[in-house]
């Protein structure tokens, strides 16, 4: 008998467990966004929820530079909604400006990054 042995990554002194990019879970998108945003800047983890059960279907926010940005991801659709507040607003309250509309999730996170319009400085 075979048996197969998913992929294990370090990232960020974090083990996961990373499916094929093509079956990418919200999860997973989280795991790998917040491995790069270590990297580059500090930031707080406002909220987030993850309905396995329910289309897959997310919610991911954070506080970079003063300024809170949150993910929204719709499973069924495969979409995930990325929104902004003012600078030195509070989370819960805030204000959201749509950035953008991200279409594959698994690219989802270089798309994210450059998005959020983050640098090495920023840290």
């Amino acid at each position: 008998m075979i048996f197969e042995i998913p992929e294990t990554r370090v990232i960020s002194g974090r083990y996961a467990q990373l499916r094929n990019l093509r079956n990418m879970t919200f999860e997973d998108f989280r795991l790998e966004l917040e491995a790069e945003l270590e990297k580059i800047v500090r930031f707080e983890l406002q909220e987030f929820h993850y309905e396995p059960y329910s289309f897959g279907n997310g919610l991911l926010a954070y506080r970079i530079n003063g300024r809170n940005y949150r993910f929204r991801y719709d499973g069924r659709e495969k979409q995930m909604t990325v929104d902004a507040s003012e600078q030195h607003q509070k989370y819960f309250g805030a204000l959201w400006n749509h950035i953008a509309t991200i279409d594959e999730l698994s690219n989802g996170v270089a798309k994210a990054i450059e998005l959020l319009n983050l640098s090495e400085d920023s840290k």
